[in-house]
């Protein structure tokens, strides 16, 4: 027998079991239902209210797959464009100061202090915030679809422990029943 044999014989040794236990599994299955829900309503209520959340793992997902190692090594190897790019606004901003214009040497000087190359201030952001958003939209669907599903499968489990309840109650009344014509 190879593997795949193996674990679908499993799977239906799992599923017969199931079966055979189901109407104890009824009351733990509505536990489980109300702590799911409340669960996934709160991940729900985190995705749309809390997106700081989501741009942090996204910061932390991409440093982890080394995007960032990467932005910063192209940072490194394209590290004489930034300077030919800082050269030439500041000689912009020379000319544009002798015309009259506005003297945007500070600004440049404050964009040229932040840390980081230009690949890691301009790109990098937008790579997280782009992750960020895919990661709350999946979280989102996940969680609304979870919601529906955990209202369905409230419904039927009620119907199931409504079952079992009217087949005991059937039961004693049948008993009953039994006991009042055997008296007369």
């Amino acid at each position: 027998m190879n593997y795949i044999s193996i674990i679908l014989v499993v799977f239906i040794f799992v599923i017969v079991g199931v079966f055979l236990i189901r109407s104890k599994l009824v009351s733990l299955m509505n536990a489980g239902l109300k702590f799911f829900f409340f669960a996934l309503a709160a991940v729900a209520l985190v995705a749309i209210l809390i997106p700081v959340v989501f741009d942090k793992i996204a910061d932390f997902s991409l440093k982890q797959a080394g995007v960032y190692e990467k932005i910063t090594n192209i940072d490194e190897d394209f590290s004489g464009i930034e300077t030919a790019t800082e050269t030439t606004q500041g000689i912009w901003n020379d000319i544009s100061s002798l015309w009259g214009g506005s003297d945007d040497s500070k600004d440049s000087d404050s964009e040229g202090d932040a840390e980081g190359g230009i690949f890691e201030r301009n790109v990098y952001p937008g790579l997280v915030s782009f992750v960020s958003v895919m990661i709350r939209i999946f979280t989102l669907i996940f969680s609304i679809g979870g919601l529906i599903a955990m209202i369905y499968l409230s419904y039927a489990t009620v119907g199931a422990s409504d079952l079992d309840s009217l087949k005991s109650k059937v039961a004693e009344l049948e008993d009953k029943v039994a006991i009042l014509e055997g008296g007369n």
